[in-house]
């Protein structure tokens, strides 16, 4: 699903679910919410963040059990909190996100033996490509001979990092599904949550 259709979900949930939401106020009044950084299409996760806005304040878990009734069958609230007013928003937040990228090989015949040095090369030219410098010591995890995870800042597109990984030797030709597994707020130093405020 793209973003909008992500929002237009969210939407839809929130009126099945009567959560009061709070309007901005004009000619047009729109629902005061807003998704975490976009998702690219094709990709999963599981950590996208929403910032809503209620008109009324509600106990946390009740809301959640409320918006999970009405939510379809794959998407699911995991966690909720009660943000202080005057937070900003999500989508200024974050900074980093983690992703996991594996290939559709058969374990039992394939194995990637893809070097760290080779997936941080590609994420370094990314980072600096973006934002002139590199900003992490590219966070880099082989999970087993198939699989591998990658921090790397909001900035970078999940599309470049695919289009460079496909020019390492051994991922060439090779079909990558891709995973968001966690959004991160702060610098590479000192990274927290977003619910951890």
């Amino acid at each position: 699903m793209s973003h909008m259709e992500i929002l237009r979900a969210w939407l839809r949930v929130i009126r099945r679910a009567q959560v009061p939401i709070k309007y901005s106020e004009g000619y047009s009044p729109h629902p005061k919410v807003s998704l975490g950084s976009a998702l690219s299409v094709g990709v999963g996760s599981e950590a996208e963040y929403i910032d809503l806005m209620l008109s009324k304040r509600l106990v946390v878990d009740a809301l959640v059990n409320r918006i999970n009734k009405a939510m379809p069958i794959d998407l699911r609230v995991l966690d909720a909190k009660r943000m202080p007013d005057k937070t900003k928003s999500l989508g200024v937040s974050v900074t980093f996100a983690d992703y996991r990228f594996a290939t559709a090989r058969n374990p039992e015949h394939h194995s990637l033996q893809c070097s760290k040095g080779d997936i941080a090369k590609v994420v370094i030219d990314l980072e600096k490509e973006k934002t002139g410098e590199q900003q992490t010591s590219a966070e880099i995890n082989i999970v087993d001979p198939l699989t591998f995870t990658v921090r790397v800042p909001i900035s970078v597109r999940v599309k470049d990092m695919c289009l460079g990984f496909s020019k390492i030797s051994v991922l060439e030709g090779e079909t990558l599904v891709v995973d968001r597994l966690r959004q991160w707020m702060g610098s590479s130093a000192l990274l927290a949550d977003p619910l951890d405020l």
